[in-house]
């Protein structure tokens, strides 16, 4: 089925309330296979000034087993084996 806007059960209406006025900081990290990351984070609290006002989303993807990763665009798009991270 497909899913529509006007699907209540999705909340896309949804109230999300006024925005913040804390002076916090929200940092959105999207890490595909990225060794470095956990370097990136802790160099972000280290420098800022009121690290206790920095808020992180993370999306990390890693893979340890039965790898694949995709190649080109569209129709050339191809899926092949790839090495487990380390």
């Amino acid at each position: 089925s497909r899913l529509r806007r006007d699907d209540s059960s999705l909340n896309l209406n949804a109230s999300l309330g006024p925005p913040r006025d804390d002076d916090s900081i929200f940092i959105s990290v999207a890490s595909y296979r990225d060794p470095s990351c956990r370097n990136t984070l802790r160099h972000a609290f280290l420098r800022a000034s009121n690290p206790e006002k920095l808020n992180v989303g993370i999306i990390q993807q890693n893979c340890q087993r039965n790898c694949t990763t995709s190649q080109g665009w569209g129709k050339t798009r191809l899926t092949v084996n790839s090495d487990p991270d380390e």
